[in-house]
């Protein structure tokens, strides 16, 4: 897990989020690779990190524990931070 990279999001029906294609591309991510996830609401907030499997269209799950724990509703942006 050497490849890091960091972007922002916005949280999607049924707790997911989408990669942007520019970061898919340069790091050749694959639907069913497993990626270590951070987040954070914004830069002085909690964080959290977990494992995430890739799905089709290249989106992942925020785990429902996660999305309660830092209070999360759909359409709210998130920074995120993947390790390959």
């Amino acid at each position: 897990m050497s490849e890091t990279e960091e972007f922002l999001a916005r949280l999607q029906a049924l707790n997911r989020i989408q990669i942007p294609v520019e970061i898919s591309l340069r790091f050749e991510f694959e639907p069913g690779e497993v990626l270590f996830v951070e987040m954070e609401t914004d830069r002085e907030a909690e964080e959290a990190s977990f494992y995430a499997r890739l799905q089709k269209g290249l989106r992942f799950t925020v785990p429902q524990e996660i999305v309660m724990r830092l209070g999360l509703k759909r359409g709210d942006m998130i920074w995120v931070k993947l390790w390959k």
